[in-house]
């Protein structure tokens, strides 16, 4: 999976976390958690073997969303934000040469 495609679920999972904020209970929430799905069911393989517990948070705010329970679907979306930023952050450094071996 591309640092890209981990960058544009974590940017869904954000604007989700908003619209539940502004917008509780609407069907601009249910269609963000539907577009969040998909993203989500294709970053599944890679989530498996890099992550699980953001998969795992990001099924339970799925789970609290289609019960109505957005305050806790968004806590779930907060704490999966962070950790795809932590692997964003992580991968990137993992890509980085070692220092000293830049070409002059």
């Amino acid at each position: 999976m591309s640092d890209q495609a981990l960058r544009t679920l974590m940017t869904q999972v954000k604007i989700a976390a908003v619209t539940m904020t502004c917008a509780a209970g609407s069907a601009e929430v249910a269609t963000m958690m539907s577009v969040l799905a998909h993203t989500t069911g294709s970053a599944r393989p890679h989530l498996l073997d890099h992550a699980p517990h953001v998969l795992d948070l990001l099924d339970q705010a799925q789970r609290h969303a289609v019960e109505l329970r957005d305050d806790a679907a968004r806590s779930d979306l907060v704490a999966a934000h962070g950790r795809l930023s932590a692997l964003v952050r992580d991968e990137g450094h993992s890509r980085e040469s070692p220092a000293g071996d830049e070409e002059s």
